[in-house]
């Protein structure tokens, strides 16, 4: 999943609207005099190692090349997400097929993981250890020793492609996409013994997922599956989203109206009662009690990603209008109201909030 020519320049901070709140501790960030609210991922153009790191700044500024000014290179070629720590930074950098760990306070370089990891994609973070889901074909799940900066272990066997991955108490689930082929399930690892004690059929292609500490909800966003030489399409596989219980049953089920719509991103508000998705370039809210979608914002370009702060409640959306130019980062309230609006690099992916 996914900048002409990089602008080797210096540390460029591009001020578009209005502050957003301060609500993060300051941290030195590489020279940065304001706190940190959230960093962007930008993935680049596929092929053309151009990705980059930005942070949004509570007195309403964008610092963008973050990475390329510690560094003088760039993270690599397409940046998939990152995660972040009291003390580091970790980049999956998916076509680069590397996870690569910066200081937060600097984003030099600290330690480079290869070998494993063939197509990382998201990464969590619990206590001391990071797990990656990796993999476009058969996955799996890479852990990091924070202590070590080192892998652990050789990895857990899960499903096809596997994408975005949330921990649970003493869990880590799965959604298993099926990346270059197909999946239609839910992983469920137990983190004590590193092993897969259950596994969840739900419809095709599992992407996102939320929970509120009891139930879960996963995101199936469909498909549309083409002719053999890929010049029309056949037909649509309909986008669903279910509800499962504690010890991870189906409660219920949830089918998207329009066949045609393969949302991909799924959040939840602080209070846990309020989803978020996209519907083409719509975002859309709806009660988890009973999902019934309405419209909060629509964006002209791509709806890349959907990102909650947890802190204030806060919606982020990435809009890359294309992926050989800028692209920008909307914040907005919880009513959809638009508060800031941040310039940033080519293909904005995620934006992630300090811990």
């Amino acid at each position: 999943m996914k900048i002409n020519k990089i602008i080797l320049a210096a540390l460029s901070v591009t001020i578009l609207t209005t502050a957003c709140k301060k609500d993060e501790t300051k941290i030195d960030d590489g020279g940065l005099t304001a706190g940190v609210v959230a960093y962007v991922a930008n993935s680049g153009s596929f092929t053309k190692f151009n990705s980059s790191i930005a942070a949004i700044q509570a007195d309403g500024t964008i610092a963008n090349d973050l990475y390329f000014n510690a560094n003088e290179v760039t993270p690599g070629d397409v940046l998939q997400s990152l995660a972040v720590t009291d003390k580091y930074i970790i980049l999956a950098v998916n076509n680069s097929a590397k996870v690569e760990i910066i200081d937060r306070n600097t984003f030099k370089s600290v330690k480079v993981l290869e070998g494993l990891s063939d197509y990382p994609r998201y990464v969590v973070v619990d206590g001391d250890k990071a797990y990656v889901s990796n993999g476009a074909f058969a996955g799996t799940i890479l852990t990091i020793n924070l202590n070590t900066l080192a892998w652990e272990g050789t990895g857990i066997a899960v499903g096809n492609g596997p994408e975005r991955i949330a921990v649970q108490d003493d869990k880590l689930l799965v959604t298993n996409s099926g990346g270059f082929t197909s999946d239609s399930t839910l992983s469920i690892v137990n983190l004590t013994n590193g092993l897969v004690e259950k596994t969840v059929e739900l419809s095709i292609k599992p992407i996102d997922l939320v929970t509120n500490g009891t139930s879960t909800w996963v995101l199936c966003s469909g498909k549309a599956i083409y002719t053999p030489d890929f010049s029309s399409i056949l037909e649509h596989r309909r986008a669903k989203i279910f509800e499962l219980d504690a010890s991870y049953n189906i409660v219920s089920e949830y089918a998207f109206a329009d066949s045609t719509l393969h949302p991909a991103h799924l959040e939840i508000s602080p209070d846990k009662t309020t989803i978020y998705t996209n519907l083409g370039n719509n975002l859309v809210q709806s009660p988890v009690s009973s999902i019934s979608w309405t419209t909060m914002a629509t964006f002209t370009g791509y709806l890349y990603s959907i990102d909650v702060n947890a802190s204030n409640g806060d919606i982020y959306v990435s809009n890359p209008p294309s992926f050989s130019e800028s692209g920008f980062v909307h914040a907005l309230d919880a009513n959809g109201t638009t508060k800031a609006t941040y310039s940033t690099n080519i293909g904005p992916i995620g934006v992630y909030f300090p811990n």
